[in-house]
């Protein structure tokens, strides 16, 4: 087995805007993608520009798209009854992207979109934003 060592950048922004309008913000620059139509042409015996279609059809401004959403907060919310803390983590990326990732590295598929991360905390009334990022066999690219 062999171990590769890969870059990570961490930041954070601390922020006096409402947690949800921070989220809000963040899912309005991504597009979100059709699982379903995604994984039909994905497994249809049809050109590839049919697939690509189904993708650039849903992706957002920043060329990006969200594929799944995670509350982590809703358990810790359910247990202490109260409405703290808010924690989403947000899966977001392009296909397009992971498949040249991809044709350089074939295992790289497994880590997009998961490259691309971004947990969102607010405890105790002080929102802060945290986004993490992988490099990349062509480089780092910066997400917001």
């Amino acid at each position: 087995m062999s171990t590769r060592r890969i870059e990570v950048e961490r930041f954070s922004v601390t922020t006096s805007k409402p947690f949800e309008e921070v989220v809000a913000a963040l899912k309005a620059g991504v597009g979100q993608l059709d699982l379903v139509a995604f994984a039909t042409e994905s497994q249809a015996p049809r050109a590839f520009a049919e697939l690509e279609e189904v993708i650039n059809r849903r992706m957002g401004p920043t060329g990006l798209m969200l594929f799944l959403e995670f509350d982590h907060g809703a358990v810790l919310r359910k247990e202490t009854g109260l409405d703290v803390p808010k924690i989403v983590r947000l899966v977001i990326g392009n296909p397009l992207v992971m498949k040249e990732m991809a044709k350089h590295v074939p295992d790289a598929g497994s880590y997009a979109p998961a490259r691309r991360r971004a947990p969102l905390v607010r405890q105790d009334g002080q929102p802060s934003e945290t986004l993490r990022q992988r490099g990349c066999a062509k480089g780092r690219q910066r997400v917001g």
